[in-house]
């Protein structure tokens, strides 16, 4: 004769919350993912698949009459780097200007050198040439 195994309210309560909370978690995950506002930086532009675009210094701080290093990562709308951009950009603080021409490096990584004159918020923007189109996308900078 087969023995029966008893399970315990105790257990069985247990596993009934434990459920619980996994289908509260997920609903939480899809509501949040589902509902999330976009903040895109450029509305998409009809024929040219949505770009991620990020700026960043090579190093900080960014300082006043040192050179630095400037970094634009570009990647498609399907997270692969885009290698065949053009990619130029232009910079102002007061009454000073810089224009910069950044070059591909690897993968979707575009690099510029640049010199800034003064120290405070730099302001700007990036143009972005791809597939004969354009985008353009605001740049900040905080030069010490």
């Amino acid at each position: 004769m087969a023995e029966k195994k008893v399970v315990s309210k105790e257990k069985v309560f247990h596993l009934l919350m434990l459920g619980m909370f996994f289908k509260v978690l997920f609903t939480g995950y899809l509501l949040i993912n589902l509902t999330a506002e976009r903040h895109d930086t450029q509305p998409e532009i009809a024929g040219m698949d949505e770009i991620s675009f990020h700026f960043a210094p090579k190093n900080y701080p960014v300082l006043n009459e040192v050179p630095s290093v400037l970094h634009i990562i570009i990647l498609d709308s399907q997270g692969n780097w885009i290698d065949d951009a053009e990619v130029n950009a232009s910079l102002s603080y007061q009454d000073k200007e810089l224009s910069l021409a950044f070059y591909h490096v690897e993968d979707g990584l575009y690099e510029s050198q640049a010199l800034f004159s003064s120290q405070g918020d730099w302001n700007g923007e990036a143009f972005i040439y791809l597939n004969k189109e354009h985008r353009t996308y605001p740049l900040k900078i905080n030069v010490l």
